[in-house]
């Protein structure tokens, strides 16, 4: 079974967090550098093709899920700094792309640096 671990990676520098997709799986696996090591650190999970294409500006990670045609939005949580794990980064808005790009929609994404994210299709973007 295939599940293309590592076909997208994206690292974010100031949470010092990796994010290792596998699509197939509807997976995002975080890593933490821990600078002598790599720290797994949980995952998140969503809709079909999830981690087919992720952004971070530091503060927002945006992650589609190009088969499911939904983009998630998550929130760096700077509260908590004794809990470096996955629920640093908590959910904070989906946007459903169902009526664009029939199936492609969320094949690329940027995070724009606010709770705003661009979703792309192979016809034009969309933004939230």
């Amino acid at each position: 079974d295939n599940i293309e671990l590592g076909e997208q990676t994206l690292y974010d520098e100031g949470s010092k967090t990796l994010f290792v997709a596998a699509p197939t799986q509807n997976t995002v696996y975080l890593y933490i550098n821990e600078g002598l090591y790599w720290r797994a650190a949980g995952e998140l999970t969503g809709g079909s093709g999830f981690g087919s294409d992720m952004d971070t500006d530091g503060n927002y990670l945006v992650i589609g899920a190009s088969k499911a045609n939904t983009v998630y939005l998550y929130q760096f949580d700077t509260h908590d700094a004794t809990n470096i794990d996955d629920d640093r980064w908590e959910s904070r808005k989906t946007l459903d792309g169902s009526s664009y790009g029939n199936g492609s929609f969320a094949a690329s994404v940027e995070s724009d640096g606010s709770q705003r994210c661009l979703a792309y299709t192979s016809d034009a973007p969309a933004q939230s």
